[in-house]
């Protein structure tokens, strides 16, 4: 199977070479991330040993970092190479690393065409390669082990729905990727437990690298202005929306706006490119757009907050916060980040991406879980009404996500000590 996957990956170059120049045209990719993902680099390999970590978007680079942070730490003969897939990503990216002394550099990850993979490894020479969460390309894997690069599978996750497909490529043709890491770091005890099942590798569960996360950093003076802005006004943020959602907060808001009449209710969309789209509900609802940088005033109903990398200042904004993409199945976004800058967590069921840590905030108390549209306008209202209920569950969950200590940093060791660098 996995030499028809390489001949395949050969004889399609030319089509990805058309996807991607429509990409391009599209603005979904740039002339430098066009350039990278078919090879041609222009940055100069460093002396020393590469340590190569790849993370496919945001959320994973971001969490990368304190990986990166505990390497470094720990040897002064190595450099990072960061790849990611996405713009967005690249960005900040490109922006974290300016503070590390050209000791960490970024890359945009190549398609994983055999020829174009064979370039990658040969031009970078990587002694490590680390896959964060459920990044596994056939050809980067094979390849990696065939020239001696150490790989291993970082923070992984595996749906129900993935491990039955990954369980059947197993049994029908006797192939299985996991095989061929070095080491396999799972997020959660059921991502272990799956994972278990499909490979003889070992597999170890330190907890979630997100939960090792920097604080999200917000602009002071953006902070002042919007407290300005807003006054004395009840105010609750839905961060991280997805399609399905966006109508579900709307119709919330206008009931909450029942029991609490100057209520500001602040969407911030996953995706700022569908700000089009969440536009189309407004029908009927007095808004602003941030993007647009309109002001909000005493009568503005909703903040529609469609930029990038802000999210920080909403959180530090907001004493609450439903996270999306738990109302539909994405499977929930990171809680550590609201929590860390003090902001209570309601959340609805779909949490299968940090089912431990949301089980465990859940169980403690520490965040409300809902179902449907009725939950969540009880929930924003119950932690409006109740200062002490949302204090409570604030405190306590701050300390339910302090005992995820040490994750970074004992998965960093292992990898030092394995490569034989110190």
């Amino acid at each position: 199977m996995i030499l028809i996957y390489r001949v395949i990956s050969i004889l399609i170059l030319p089509l990805l070479f058309l996807l991607f120049i429509i990409r391009a045209i599209s603005k979904k990719e740039n002339f430098l991330s066009f350039k990278q993902k078919f090879g041609i680099y222009s940055i100069k390999r460093p002396q020393g040993e590469i340590f190569w970590i790849h993370a496919v978007s945001v959320g994973e680079a971001i969490s990368s970092f304190s990986l990166v942070d505990e390497l470094l730490a720990n040897s002064d003969k190595i450099n990072i190479l960061i790849t990611t897939t996405t713009l967005t990503s690249a960005e900040i990216v490109s922006k974290k690393i300016s503070s590390y002394n050209n000791k960490v550099i970024h890359q945009f990850l190549p398609v994983d065409s055999l020829i174009i993979v064979n370039k990658f490894l040969k031009y970078w020479k990587p002694k490590i390669a680390v896959f964060i969460e459920s990044e596994i390309w056939p050809n980067f894997i094979y390849q990696s082990k065939k020239m001696g690069i150490l790989t291993f599978l970082v923070n992984a996750r595996i749906s129900e729905r993935s491990y039955k497909r990954w369980d059947l490529i197993k049994s029908i043709f006797g192939i299985n990727l996991f095989d061929n890491f070095s080491l396999i770091y799972a997020q959660s005890r059921e991502d272990k437990i799956r994972i278990n099942n499909l490979t003889k590798r070992e597999v170890l569960c330190y907890g979630n690298l997100k939960s090792q996360s920097g604080t999200l950093s917000y602009n002071q003076n953006d902070l002042l202005l919007l407290k300005e802005m807003i006054k004395k006004r009840k105010i609750w943020l839905a961060s991280s929306t997805h399609k399905g959602e966006e109508e579900i907060i709307i119709s919330a808001h206008k009931k909450i706006k029942l029991y609490f009449p100057d209520i500001l209710t602040i969407i911030v969309p996953r995706h700022p490119s569908r700000a089009h789209d969440i536009i189309s509900l407004l029908r009927g609802v007095n808004y602003s757009q941030r993007s647009l940088l309109q002001e909000i005033s005493p009568l503005t109903e909703i903040y529609l907050a469609d930029t990038m990398s802000e999210l920080g200042l909403f959180y530090e904004l907001c004493d609450l916060a439903f996270i999306g993409g738990s109302l539909v199945k994405v499977g929930g976004h990171n809680p550590f980040e609201p929590i860390k800058l003090k902001c209570a967590v309601i959340s609805g069921n779909n949490t299968f991406n940090f089912s431990d840590i949301y089980q465990k905030l859940h169980i403690n108390k520490c965040c409300k879980l809902v179902e449907n549209e009725e939950d969540l306008v009880r929930a924003v209202i119950d932690l409006i009404e109740d200062e002490t209920l949302l204090d409570d569950m604030i405190s306590r969950s701050i300390e339910i996500i302090k005992q995820e200590l040490f994750i970074a940093k004992n998965i960093a060791k292992r990898l030092i000590e394995i490569s034989s660098i110190k």
